[in-house]
């Protein structure tokens, strides 16, 4: 297969001027101007800009942004659309030394303790109780051990 192809349905009334599409350095993002993007990251191969483009046309009965994406090497597959959907390749290489001196990961019990306080500031913020979910992330944050070249 030469091609790889992207199906985003659109809501009623969207049109060829409401579409976000950009496409350029191994880097794709599909979606609707003014709402998050339905696809977006690093492609994981990669393509041939000049033969890229996106269109609009009825896919499965549905009006929809139809993204085709030519390959440059037909011969590889791709096992994903994008790379942060395939297997965590780590830490890059130059980085493992940085990463190395802040010290080994947090117990689980620390994991969940500070993953249920974040849901905590979750279930505030979608109750528009902005000022209690601010003061609780000071409160985590102010526990953090300090990150980076100064630290």
């Amino acid at each position: 297969n030469e091609e790889v192809r992207i199906y985003v349905p659109l809501p009623e009334g969207a049109g060829a001027r409401d579409v976000d599409f950009q496409l350029g350095r191994g880097e794709l993002r599909v979606g609707l101007k003014g709402r998050l993007p339905v696809v977006e990251g690093q492609l994981w191969r990669a393509v041939d800009l000049e033969e890229s483009d996106w269109t609009i046309d009825d896919h499965d009965g549905q009006r929809s942004i139809i993204v085709t994406l030519s390959k440059v090497d037909i011969r590889l597959g791709w096992d994903h659309l994008l790379v942060h959907e395939g297997p965590d390749p780590g830490p890059h290489p130059r980085r493992a030394e940085e990463l190395a001196a802040y010290g080994g990961p947090m117990s689980n019990k620390e994991d969940i303790k500070v993953v249920r306080q974040l849901d905590q500031v979750e279930e505030l913020l979608k109750q528009n109780r902005v000022d209690e979910a601010e003061q609780m992330v000071d409160m985590l944050c102010r526990n953090l051990p300090e990150f980076g070249p100064d630290a």
